[in-house]
């Protein structure tokens, strides 16, 4: 629920425990606008991997971007997991996605428009044992 007097943009990240770094929400654009006292709902079916690297628990990040007053689009880190491309990855976007504060200090553009956003993180573990 926006219980603001402005619109929001949200994005939903699936942070995995093998790197991979995905869009949940929207599937298919960058970003979804939330005007004003409106809300949006979606559902997300998660699994266990059938790939299993080590005995363990592992966790997954579900990592929601809230913006206003300009839309982005965080397209440009979506990368596959170890295991799941022949590429190495050695790109420090996971590692800085992981780290970003969670919040900033608002921002105002030389057009008067506001640009704020924050971060909520929801951590799913699950454990995984080899046979």
């Amino acid at each position: 629920m926006n219980g603001a007097d402005y619109t929001l943009i949200f994005t939903v990240l699936d942070l995995s425990p093998t790197f991979r770094i995905g869009q949940l929400f929207p599937v298919g654009l960058p970003s979804m606008r939330i005007p004003p006292r409106a809300s949006r709902s979606f559902n997300v079916r998660l699994s266990l991997p059938k790939q299993r690297y080590h005995a363990g628990s592992y966790r997954d990040i579900i990592r929601t971007v809230v913006t206003r007053g300009a839309p982005i689009s965080l397209k440009a880190l979506e990368l596959s997991g170890i295991g799941e491309t022949s590429d190495i990855l050695e790109s420090g976007f996971a590692r800085d996605l992981l780290e970003m504060p969670r919040e900033t200090e608002e921002s105002i553009d030389e057009d008067g428009v506001g640009f704020a956003w924050w971060i909520h993180d929801f951590e799913i573990l699950t454990g995984n044992r080899l046979d």
